[in-house]
């Protein structure tokens, strides 16, 4: 009878080895097409970052259209124009709202209010079909005016 377990035990071992052999053998297919696939993934990341080292970034677009639409001087002007309203502006609020002031909010409202008309009117002015001396003459006009109109608000804080 011992006989016999022994020769059923072995058997049954014998068809543990088949099946763990015929899984390795499942495993090894299976390891050799993931590297397959590995190596694939390699050569496409490989070949994603040249076309990414030959691409123009989208910032790079952008610096290009800036140098190619190159401000022209009429624009210029006009921006050292906004950039004097804007300025002055942040100059006579900040005189009105000095040490924490609040009681002048309203004049600094309308400060802030004519610095902004100011700066579209510079800009209607840019964009119109005048002569640039014209235009010039125009801006300064609306700097000149829109300093006084600060002026006039400052008077009235007293």
């Amino acid at each position: 009878m011992r006989k016999k377990q022994l020769l059923n035990q072995n058997i049954s071992l014998f068809e543990q080895l088949q099946r763990e052999k015929a899984n390795n053998m499942q495993l090894i297919r299976e390891n050799e097409r993931l590297k397959e696939k590995n190596s694939q993934l390699k050569n496409a990341l490989e070949n994603l970052g040249e076309d990414i080292a030959t691409q123009v970034t989208p910032l790079q677009k952008i610096e290009q259209k800036v140098v190619e639409s190159a401000v022209d001087s009429q624009t210029q002007y006009a921006c050292d124009v906004i950039g004097k309203v804007v300025v002055s502006s942040a100059e006579y609020s900040n005189k009105l709202t000095d040490g924490g002031e609040t009681r002048y909010i309203e004049l600094v409202n309308l400060i802030l209010g004519r610095a902004e008309v100011a700066k579209a009117e510079i800009l209607s002015l840019v964009l119109s079909d005048d002569d640039f001396s014209i235009k010039k003459e125009k801006m300064d006009t609306v700097l000149e005016k829109t300093q006084e109109y600060f002026k006039s608000i400052m008077a009235q804080r007293f």
